[in-house]
């Protein structure tokens, strides 16, 4: 009987600790829609294409309401946590691009984690901003005081795909492309939302820019679990086995 109750506490401490672990958001692109992802767009944008399918979130075009406007048309989809990270996590993500090897489209693609008031912590992006030259690969760790950014020589090919990594561990935030670490920093604040924001610049010096597409394969973020939340404590956990052994001892007797 104490043997049985002895592999009852074990297993109950077992998952117990396999609990420290918990998933804050996980997409795979997979069901057919974009929900809950919430779409808004900016002042410029005139129309946008994108759809979900085959494990894959497409964004095909963006209309610039005034082209004439460098400034060019963003389009967003935001997702609040249900519960903030405020400790160690890990976010990993995976997109692609395809530029249709025209030297004159220009669009970018920002993945970004954010903190209050839509404070940046980390963001990795594709940047393609000049028309006649190549994009590049930029990354960006924020806090109160500090930016730290890496920028990538302007030499991307015009079709590609990477697959970020930003980990978090104490204070030190790194961020790594296709497992190639290109910056680390300091941020200790609270991740509360992700944000995909998707730009295209239709005109400058009178040429007309074209937009290719962008691919996102899935966004995932995992860490410590949070401070409030549905998940029974371990301390809990163990408790809930040293009752379920008492009685049981006590019922033997």
């Amino acid at each position: 009987m104490l043997k049985k109750c002895k592999y009852l506490l074990m297993l109950m401490l077992s998952v117990a600790t396999s609990l420290q672990a918990y998933t804050y958001l996980e997409d795979d692109f997979d069901d057919g829609t974009v929900d809950p992802w919430i779409y808004s767009y900016d002042a410029n944008m005139g129309g946008a294409t994108y759809y979900e399918s085959g494990g894959s979130l497409t964004i095909t075009d963006i209309i610039d309401l005034h082209p004439e406007i460098n400034y060019g048309a963003r389009i967003f989809f935001s997702q609040t946590l249900s519960y903030g990270v405020s400790n160690d996590f890990h976010a990993d993500y995976q997109f692609s691009w395809n530029e249709y090897n025209d030297p004159n489209a220009r669009q970018i693609l920002q993945i970004k984690l954010l903190s209050t008031d839509g404070h940046a912590v980390a963001d990795v992006a594709f940047q393609d901003a000049w028309p006649t030259i190549p994009g590049r690969m930029n990354a960006f760790i924020y806090n109160e005081t500090n930016t730290y950014l890496y920028s990538g020589l302007q030499n991307m090919p015009y079709s590609g795909s990477a697959d970020i990594d930003i980990d978090r561990v104490g204070d030190t935030v790194s961020i790594a492309w296709d497992d190639t670490t290109l910056l680390s920093g300091v941020n200790t604040e609270e991740v509360v939302s992700v944000l995909i924001m998707v730009w295209h610049g239709a005109w400058t010096s009178g040429v007309p820019m074209s937009f290719g597409d962008f691919d996102i394969e899935y966004i995932n973020l995992t860490g410590d679990a949070p401070l409030v939340s549905t998940i029974p404590e371990p301390a809990s956990l163990v408790l809930l086995g040293v009752s379920i052994i008492s009685f049981m001892i006590r019922r033997k007797k």
